[in-house]
């Protein structure tokens, strides 16, 4: 009797082991990304799409190299397929959503190496930034083909708040559409927003009221940020890029720098003067919440630009002393370091490379203002112009071999190590602002020659200049990406 009862007893425990086991298993699978791993090939039309459910409340101590899986963490294996040639000029996007504002997903890729896998990209915004994403970039010709690691974390997650994932090809490289630009009809006291073809046809005035300035296309093409003097101050407008539905979205009394899409083109970083000091700002660009500041400082901080994958801002300030620097902060405004450190020189304008590899800037260290290149943490600062004159407005190919920029009176090009410097314009003329277009092929810039100031085109090599306006006032042009 007594073994029959203790078999019988064995079994039941056994049962209730399985079944504890089995549920603690769907609760884990539930929890985790379903699929659990996929491919994408540079050739790739149609996206890669998982889902992950957030399991409550996670510890903020976790840290992408060590999170707990199905806990506070989920990891999607990403084969990225190919070589890096079959990459060259395209880039891999990954976003989630999610539903609840409560909730905080952070967004982290890592490759997978013979010993610790190595992080690569990441977007991590806090709760007070009222997003329901995340979205990066990383570039597979650069960081290697294989498996990374899709790792989402839960910061704050509500219990059961499912996200939705999706990993598509971004080619840096597109189709020239519409040229943006201001024109002022009255010789310089306001100006408004136009739009002309590639030629320099179909010019068409898209503002009316107030002075307007700094138009910049969204990364897909479809809005138009701006700066307007419309409402008595100086406010930030967006608007479809056919000139429908303005609307405003921030408000200050001045500004030093154009807008700035992310990557996704869901925010628009903007520098301005609200009380007493420069700060920089973010805004959602549906028009959703409010401008929320990230500098925070005493000091003069301006002229924040995006890293490409979106996590990183870098910026100016004279925080450090009477000079201005270079720093970088997180997205959300965390973290903020310095990157250069020359007391009794300036350093201005940075500008990352397509693939986020490389910051270039502006430095007087050596005299007069020259080129330099960093990488993204600061690190191996390299002169690449040498010359008397000052060298200005930089501004990467879009496929990131070649850096335009002004030297002096003239427009020139270099390829990004510095090499086969090259001047693209005439003598005797002043020109400056170059701008590329999306496919890198031709390069916008403005010009004074022939008695005639106005928009000139021209080939990448310099060949073929046009004048495409005749107007001595149309200015800030963008070209829209298709």
């Amino acid at each position: 009797m007594f073994e029959q009862h203790f078999n019988s007893c064995n079994f039941k425990m056994k049962y209730m082991l399985a079944a504890l086991f089995l549920i603690a298993g769907l609760a884990s699978q539930a929890r985790a990304s379903f699929p659990v791993s996929g491919t994408l090939g540079a050739s790739d039309t149609q996206p890669l799409a998982w889902v992950g459910t957030g399991s409550g409340p996670a510890s903020l101590l976790s840290t992408p190299l060590q999170c707990r899986e199905g806990v506070d963490c989920d990891t999607f294996i990403l084969t990225i397929s190919g070589t890096t040639s079959d990459w060259a000029g395209k880039t891999a996007r990954i976003r989630i959503d999610w539903q609840l504002l409560t909730s905080n997903f952070d967004l982290y890729v890592l490759k997978e190496t013979p010993g610790t896998p190595v992080l690569v990209a990441q977007s991590a915004h806090g709760l007070l930034s009222a997003q329901t994403h995340e979205s990066l970039m990383f570039n597979p010709s650069v960081t290697g083909t294989g498996r990374y690691l899709v790792r989402v974390m839960y910061t704050q997650a509500n219990f059961n708040d499912q996200y939705r994932a999706v990993a598509n090809i971004n080619s840096q490289l597109k189709q020239n559409g519409k040229i943006v630009f201001t024109r002022s009809p009255d010789f310089g006291q306001t100006s408004h927003v136009f739009t002309m073809n590639e030629d320099g046809s179909g010019v068409t005035q898209l503002t009316t009221p107030g002075s307007d300035q700094f138009p910049v296309f969204s990364p897909d093409g479809t809005k138009i940020a701006f700066f307007t003097t419309r409402d008595g101050n100086l406010s930030l407008y967006v608007m479809d890029a056919s000139g429908l539905n303005q609307r405003k979205l921030g408000t200050v009394t001045q500004t030093f720098s154009p807008p700035r899409w992310s990557p996704d083109g869901t925010q628009i970083l903007f520098d301005g003067v609200v009380a007493h000091d420069a700060e920089i700002y973010v805004v959602n660009a549906d028009g959703s919440g409010v401008q929320r500041p990230l500098s925070l400082n005493t000091a003069q901080d301006f002229y924040p630009v995006w890293s490409p994958d979106g996590s990183k801002i870098v910026f100016l300030s004279q925080r450090a002393g009477p000079v201005y620097e270079i720093f970088v902060m997180d997205s959300d405004g965390n973290n903020q370091t310095q990157l250069t450190n020359t007391p009794l020189a300036g350093n201005v304008f940075p500008a990352w490379s397509p693939d986020g590899s490389k910051i270039a800037f502006l430095s007087s260290r050596d005299g007069n203002y020259e080129i330099y290149v960093m990488n993204p943490d600061g690190s191996n600062q390299t002169r690449l112009t040498d010359n008397t004159e000052t060298d200005w407005n930089i501004k990467w190919s879009p496929d990131g071999s070649k850096i335009a920029h002004e030297r002096g009176t003239s427009v020139y090009v270099m390829n990004a190590d510095g090499s086969g410097q090259t001047k693209l314009t005439v003598d005797n003329a002043n020109d400056w602002q170059p701008v590329w277009s999306p496919d890198g092929t031709k390069l916008l810039f403005k010009e004074f020659r022939d008695d005639n100031e106005g928009i000139y085109l021209m080939n990448a090599n310099g060949s073929g200049q046009i004048a495409l306006t005749s107007n001595g006032y149309d200015d800030d042009m963008d070209w829209q990406a298709q």
